[in-house]
C-alpha cells in the first residue's frame, strides 16, 4: 500500500548532477554528487525522469507525466522506493518544525554511547590533512609528459634490461635480500615503505587531476590504529568513461612497479655503498608490499576498486555479499530466491563465489590483525583491543546473518529442517565426540650413545681411520703431529747435550760445585720441558671412547690437513640401540603414556618409517635445544631465541625419548616427522586447551 503524500519535499538546490558512462546493459546513467558529504549516488533512467519532473511537486502528477512523455512505466512503489532514497540520503530540503523534530529524533536514535563511539574509532578513522588541489594542478602543469605513451615504452625498456641484468646475477640479488632480514634491514624498508606509499597516494591524485577529477584531500587512516596514507577520489564516479576510472584506480600500483623498474635498473648499474643498498629496498619494497597487499580484491584495496572497474560493477563488495546471503539461505534454510537485483546466472555465480573467497580472506586477515595488536600494547589493553577487534569485525557479522536465519525460521520446510538438524547434528560429532588422537612433532633420530670427536689441539693429520669402520674402544682413530714439538723436543735435547758436556769439563776441578749446581738446575728444566713436550706429542693421539663404528667423518680431512680443537672430526656411535628424540607442545605431552607407539618419518626419505615406543617422558620443559636442526634458523620448524646458554624454545615444549624396535639401515643423525599415538579427544577440547593454556600463560602478568 503506498504512502500518500499531499505535497513532495523539495530537493536540496546544492545537489549536482553529472551524466556517467552507460550501465553494461547501455542504459543510461546519472551521478548525484552531494557537495557536503562528497558523496556521490548512481541513479538510472526511471530515476532521472521523475527528478526531472520533481518541480510538479504531486507524485501522482510525476507518474502520469513520466509515463505519458517516455516509454517507462513507473509504478507508485518505484517512486516511494525513490522517495524513501532521497530522504535517507538527506538529499531533500525539509522545512517545518515536524520535518525539525523528525531530524532531531533521528540524530538521537543513531546516537551511540561514549563507549560505542570510542570502539568504532579505534577501529577505524580517518585524519585529513592536506586539500591538494592547488599543488596537483601546478604538479601537472610540471610533469604532466608522463602520461604520454612514450613514457610507457621506456618503462617497459627499462623493465627488459632490469630483468635481464638481475638474472646475470641473481646469486647477488638473493644473498642481498638475505643481508636485510636485519633490525636495520627492516628499519630500512620501512623507510622504503614511506616513501613508495606517499608516491602510491601522488599517482592516484595527479591520475585523477589529469582526467579531470577533483581529489578533495588526502590523509592518513587507521585501520585497527595501523597508518596508512590514503587518497579521497570519489569523484572519479563522475567521469563518464569506465577506463579513467579504471586508470585512476591503478594509478597507485603502476606508480610502484615504475618505482620498482627503475629503482632495480639503478641497483645493478650503481657501485656498493649505501645508495645500491636504498635502491635495493625500493626495488623489493615496492612490488612485494604491491603483490601482497594492493592487488588484492577482497579488501577495500586498490586491486578491490580495480577490478569493480575493469567489471563495471560499482559496490562490488556489498552487491556481492548481499547476493551471496540470498543464495546460503536458499540452499541451506530453502527459502525462496529473493535477490537483491536481477542477475544474469553467470554474474550471480560469480557474486557468490567471490563474496565467499572475500569471507575466508577477512577472517585470516582480521585475526592476524587481532594477534599484532595484541602485541602492539600491553597485555591488559592488547588482550582487549583483540577481543574488540574479532567481535566487530568477525563474530558481529556471523550473528547478525544468524538473527536473519532465526527471524525467518517459520519459512523453512519441516524436511529442510530435519536436513539441518542432521548436518548440524555430524557437525557437533566431529567436534564433541573424541576420537583416536596422535601427535605430531618435529624430531630427530639419533643413536642412543654418541660421541663427537676433537681434536686435542692443532695438528696434522698423520693417518686416520675411513669413516663407516667397526672400532674397538682405545683403538687410535686419528694421529696427528705439530712439526714445531718436535722442534721444540731436538731443542731441549740438544740443550741438554751441552748442558752435559759442560759438566764433563768440570769433572776434578776444585771450586766447581757451585757452578756444577747451576748446570745440573738447567739440565733438569731442559729435561722436563722434553718430557712436557713428549706428553703433548702423544696427547696428539684420539682414541675410540668404547666399541661402536666410526660415522660423518669430514669428507675434507686427509692425511696431510691440519685440524683444530673446536673442529668436529667424526663422531662414534653404538650401531644397534638408535633412539628418537622429539619435542612435543605442553598442550600435548599430557595426553601421550609410556609405551605409546610411534611411527618416525625421516625428513630425507619420507615414504621409510621407523616404529618405535615412548621410552621417556621429560618431566622439565625443554630450556635449550640440544641440536639446532630442528631450530626453525636452521631448516627446522621449532621457534627459538638467541641467549648466553644456546637455542631456546620460544613456546613450552617437554622432550620425548623413543626407542625404535629396530635400527635404521643408514648411521647418521637425521631430522624428520614423529607421530605418537596419543589419548582419544575431540576438536573442541583441543581447542579449549588450547585458549586455555594461552590465556593463562598471558594472563600471568
Amino acid at each position: 500500500m503506498s504512502r500518500i503524500i499531499s505535497k513532495l519535499p523539495q530537493l536540496r538546490e546544492d545537489l549536482r548532477l553529472h551524466e556517467s558512462a552507460a550501465h553494461t546493459d547501455g542504459s543510461p546513467c546519472w551521478t548525484i554528487q552531494d557537495p557536503i558529504t562528497n558523496h556521490f549516488y548512481l541513479i538510472g533512467w526511471m530515476e532521472f525522469e521523475l527528478l526531472s519532473r520533481w518541480g510538479m511537486g504531486r507524485k501522482d502528477q510525476i507518474i502520469r507525466s513520466t509515463n505519458s512523455e517516455t516509454p517507462l512505466d513507473v509504478s507508485e512503489q518505484e517512486f516511494d522506493s525513490l522517495l524513501e532514497f532521497l530522504q535517507k540520503a538527506k538529499l531533500t530540503a525539509n522545512k517545518g518544525f515536524e520535518a525539525t523534530q523528525a531530524l532531531i529524533d533521528e540524530s538521537k536514535a543513531r546516537a551511540q554511547p561514549l563507549w560505542k563511539q570510542v570502539l568504532h574509532t579505534y577501529l577505524f578513522f580517518r585524519i585529513p590533512i592536506w586539500h591538494p588541489e592547488r599543488f596537483l594542478q601546478k604538479l601537472y602543469e610540471a610533469v604532466g609528459w608522463i602520461y604520454s605513451k612514450w613514457t610507457i615504452y621506456a618503462l617497459g625498456a627499462c623493465a627488459i634490461l632490469a630483468f635481464y641484468l638481475t638474472i646475470q646475477q641473481v646469486d647477488v640479488f638473493a644473498a642481498s635480500f638475505v643481508d636485510t632480514l636485519t633490525i636495520d634491514g627492516i628499519a630500512g624498508y620501512l623507510v622504503a615503505l614511506i616513501f613508495t606509499k606517499s608516491l602510491h597516494e601522488i599517482g592516484h591524485a595527479l591520475t585523477s587531476t589529469h582526467f579531470g577529477a577533483r581529489v578533495a584531500h588526502m590523509g592518513v587512516a587507521f585501520v585497527v590504529m595501523w597508518p596508512m596514507l590514503y587518497t579521497d577520489t570519489g569523484e572519479t564516479w563522475r567521469l563518464k568513461r569506465p577506463k579513467h576510472r579504471l586508470a585512476i584506480a591503478s594509478a597507485g600500483v603502476v606508480t610502484e612497479l615504475a618505482i620498482a623498474i627503475v629503482a632495480l635498473l639503478a641497483w645493478n648499474l650503481t657501485p656498493e655503498g649505501a645508495v645500491k643498498n636504498g635502491l635495493f629496498f625500493l626495488a623489493t619494497a615496492a612490488w612485494l608490499i604491491t603483490l601482497a597487499i594492493n592487488v588484492s580484491p577482497f579488501l577495500r584495496f586498490d586491486g578491490y576498486y580495480i577490478l569493480s572497474d575493469v567489471l563495471d560493477i560499482p559496490n562490488l563488495h556489498q552487491r556481492a555479499g548481499d547476493t551471496a546471503k540470498t543464495w546460503l539461505r536458499s540452499k541451506l534454510l530453502g527459502w525462496e530466491a529473493d535477490y537483491a537485483e536481477h542477475l544474469s546466472s553467470r554474474r550471480r555465480t560469480f557474486f557468490v563465489v567471490f563474496a565467499l573467497l572475500s569471507w575466508i580472506y577477512r577472517l585470516v586477515v582480521f585475526l592476524g590483525i587481532a594477534v599484532a595488536v595484541y602485541f602492539l600494547f600491553f597485555k591488559a589493553l592488547g588482550i582487549f583491543l583483540a577481543v574488540v577487534e574479532v567481535w566487530w569485525f568477525v563474530l558481529k557479522p556471523v550473528f547478525k546473518e544468524l538473527a536473519v536465519w532465526r527471524d525467518g525460521w517459520s519459512k523453512t520446510r519441516a524436511g529442510r529442517k530435519v536436513l539441518l538438524f542432521l548436518l548440524l547434528s555430524s557437525l557437533a560429532a566431529v567436534i564433541l565426540v573424541p576420537w583416536k588422537g596422535s601427535v605430531n612433532s618435529t624430531a630427530v633420530l639419533k643413536p642412543e650413545q654418541v660421541t663427537t670427536l676433537y681434536a686435542p689441539r692443532a695438528g696434522l693429520i698423520q693417518t686416520m681411520v675411513a669413516t663407516g669402520q667397526d672400532v674397538a674402544g682405545e683403538q687410535i682413530l686419528f694421529l696427528l703431529e705439530d712439526p714445531a714439538l718436535a722442534w721444540d723436543i731436538e731443542l731441549a735435547k740438544s740443550d741438554k747435550s751441552a748442558i752435559e758436556e759442560q759438566l764433563k769439563s768440570l769433572l776434578g776441578i776444585q771450586g766447581g760445585e757451585a757452578r756444577r749446581a747451576s748446570l745440573l738446575n738447567s739440565w733438569n728444566q731442559a729435561d722436563a720441558k722434553e718430557r712436557a713436550v713428549k706428553d703433548l706429542m702423544e696427547s696428539l693421539v684420539v682414541r675410540a671412547p668404547w666399541d661402536g663404528k666410526l660415522v660423518d667423518v669430514d669428507p675434507n680431512l686427509a692425511p696431510g690437513i691440519w685440524v683444530n680443537p673446536e673442529q668436529p672430526l667424526a663422531r662414534v656411535i653404538s650401531p644397534d640401540s638408535w633412539i628418537v628424540e622429539a619435542f612435543v607442545h605442553q598442550s600435548e605431552i599430557a595426553l601421550i603414556a609410556a609405551g605409546a607407539g610411534a611411527k618416525f618419518y625421516p625428513a630425507s626419505e619420507p615414504s621409510i618409517s621407523l616404529n618405535g615406543r615412548v621410552l621417556d617422558i621429560s618431566s622439565q620443559r625443554t630450556v635449550t635445544l640440544p641440536n639446532r636442526a630442528l631450530s626453525a634458523r636452521f631448516g627446522g620448524e621449532i621457534v627459538v631465541e638467541a641467549d648466553e646458554e644456546g637455542l631456546s624454545p620460544q613456546e613450552t615444549l617437554y622432550k620425548l625419548k623413543i626407542a625404535l624396535d629396530l635400527s635404521p639401515e643408514q648411521h647418521h643423525l637425521g631430522v624428520g616427522n614423529l607421530i605418537v599415538t596419543s589419548q582419544a579427544q575431540s576438536l573442541a577440547n583441543q581447542f579449549f586447551n588450547t585458549v586455555a593454556s594461552v590465556l593463562i600463560r598471558e594472563l600471568s602478568f
